[in-house]
């Protein structure tokens, strides 16, 4: 269960994380900056069969960005990170809730002509 604040809302399902202690301390890094088109453009790169589901691709970005140290420099509401998945040459199905490769049909064969 989770809580909205505002007009703020969900990107993608639940994430889990597992921390444990290797008794080593780490000094970890945190001002690195994060391009997300770049880390976007390699994810859908490897999307060979052309369709990709929304939380793939927010996951892997907060997993890049996480093991980058650039967890903090993540900033992109929903509306700017669909822009940029559409720049990148995908549209969203909204019958299959997906992202799929290419321009969006507006009609088919089968559609009926007014």
């Amino acid at each position: 269960m989770h809580k909205k604040k505002g007009d703020q809302s969900v990107l993608a399902g639940e994430m889990i994380l597992t921390f444990y202690k290797t008794g080593v301390p780490r000094q970890i890094k945190t001002d690195a900056e994060f391009d997300v088109s770049a880390a976007l453009d390699g994810i859908l790169s490897e999307a060979d069969r052309g369709k990709v589901y929304g939380e793939y691709i927010f996951n892997r970005i907060i997993i890049e960005a996480w093991h980058k140290s650039a967890i903090a420099s993540l900033r992109i509401n929903k509306e700017d990170f669909a822009d940029l998945i559409e720049r990148h040459g995908w549209h969203y199905d909204e019958r299959e809730h997906c992202w799929l490769r290419g321009q969006k049909l507006e009609g088919t064969l089968f559609s009926a002509v007014s």
